[in-house]
């Protein structure tokens, strides 16, 4: 099953591929089949859902000999690389719509099988002269290979787009909820994720996605909760810490740590303020209505707006917008050394300027680092955490977007 698995990779690596296949069948189906001659493409018994003795006669008299001959070689030549083809196909898709179950991929190679080995019944019966000659158990068993072949062909397609049907549906039924939320005015609400509460305005694109996906950058969450347990980190920092989920969670699964959580977007942060409260971490996280910088100044956060409010996700610091923001060094506000301290950085662009500001934090303690870095910001801050003997222990693509990457240091 491996080697299908890597199959199934070569084919989703390529779009040009995947369409080429696409094309291939459409072609085949559309185009090629109903113009072959002698009705052969209206006659082909394995387009039936199981056939009898009489659709076979009738397929003998349509045909002839000429058609019978055709018939044949369609069955055993171009029938026989059609399957390969609808396969590949499917088996690209499945990989593309990521699918793990090794399960799902038997079916394309189910149904090819039962297609060629149709294929080769069908050109038997063709290869009788008479269809006196034909005995029952030969359309029996060609009729029941074809229905199986038929059932499977409904499934593997049923697999291919399920993907498609269940993201429409949900979409659909996000942009009705999310109607019927807004006309009701029910917009702001207080919702459970995992095993802390929040309050939510979901006009806002990432509590939007938090209500209706119940999901948060979990995969990093777990691995910063991992190492945070592993090295026994009783300090964290959230920069860009939003509406506080990762410092609400740290603080529900680490006893005895101290956080600080920095986010300057003003109405993330009242409902960061309101959800420390909710679950009763005032006395465990420190928030700041501040975005960390290398120099003490005030600035502008630029973000987008929707639904008559400032968006959160994709918010960076700028020189110019609407919102003023007050920038702050990281150095002037924590002041631990000879500690172990994890941070987190998420600020969209404004990582080397939060770096610079906490020279003195990172120099003094032993860090583990979380930072989301943009693929046009690596190469410099790469060189930055180098020069502070950073060692880079994971790195992936957790978002939609494949050019913005979370990286996992340590300097230990």
């Amino acid at each position: 099953m491996q080697k299908v698995r890597d199959y199934s990779r070569l084919i989703a690596s390529s779009k040009a591929l995947l369409l080429v296949l696409f094309s291939s069948i459409i072609i085949s189906l559309f185009i090629i089949i109903p113009m072959l001659p002698y009705a052969v493409g209206q006659n082909l018994l394995d387009l039936k859902f199981g056939f009898q003795r009489d659709d076979v006669e009738l397929a003998f008299s349509i045909l002839g000999v000429e058609g019978k001959t055709l018939s044949i070689f369609v069955s055993l030549i171009l029938d026989t690389i059609f399957p390969i083809v609808y396969v590949s196909f499917h088996l690209g898709i499945y990989h593309y719509s990521n699918y793990k179950n090794n399960l799902i991929y038997s079916v394309p190679l189910l149904t090819g099988s039962f297609d060629l080995m149709e294929n080769i019944q069908c050109a038997m019966i063709m290869s009788i002269p008479s269809i006196d000659s034909v005995t029952d158990q030969q359309i029996i068993l060609a009729s029941g290979t074809n229905q199986i072949k038929w059932v499977l062909v409904f499934l593997m397609i049923t697999i291919a787009i399920f993907p498609i049907l269940k993201k429409g549906y949900r979409k659909l039924r996000k942009s009705f909820l999310r109607r019927y939320l807004f006309y009701t005015k029910k917009e702001k609400l207080v919702f459970r994720l995992n095993d802390i509460l929040l309050n939510l305005d979901i006009r806002d694109s990432i509590d939007r996605e938090i209500y209706f996906t119940n999901r948060y950058e979990e995969e990093q969450i777990k691995l910063l909760l991992d190492n945070i347990k592993k090295y026994k980190i009783s300090r964290f920092v959230d920069v860009g810490a939003n509406i506080g989920v990762y410092a609400l969670t740290i603080a529900k699964n680490v006893p005895n740590i101290k956080i600080d959580a920095f986010e300057p977007h003003k109405e993330a942060f009242e409902r960061m303020e309101a959800n420390i409260q909710l679950n009763g971490f005032s006395q465990i996280i420190q928030s700041h209505n501040l975005a960390l910088s290398n120099e003490n100044k005030e600035g502008y956060l630029l973000a987008g707006t929707r639904f008559g409010t400032y968006q959160s996700g994709g918010a960076s610091v700028s020189s110019e917008g609407e919102m003023k923001i007050s920038q702050v060094r990281g150095d002037d506000i924590i002041k631990d050394t000879d500690n172990i301290v994890a941070i987190k950085i998420d600020v969209e662009g404004f990582e080397l300027s939060v770096l610079q500001g906490i020279e003195n934090l990172i120099n003094n303690n032993k860090v583990f680092l979380q930072i989301e870095i943009f693929d046009e910001e690596l190469s410099e801050t790469s060189k930055f955490l180098e020069a502070f003997n950073f060692k880079l222990i994971e790195k992936g693509t957790f978002t939609h977007q494949d050019t913005v990457k979370d990286y996992f240091y340590i300097n230990f």
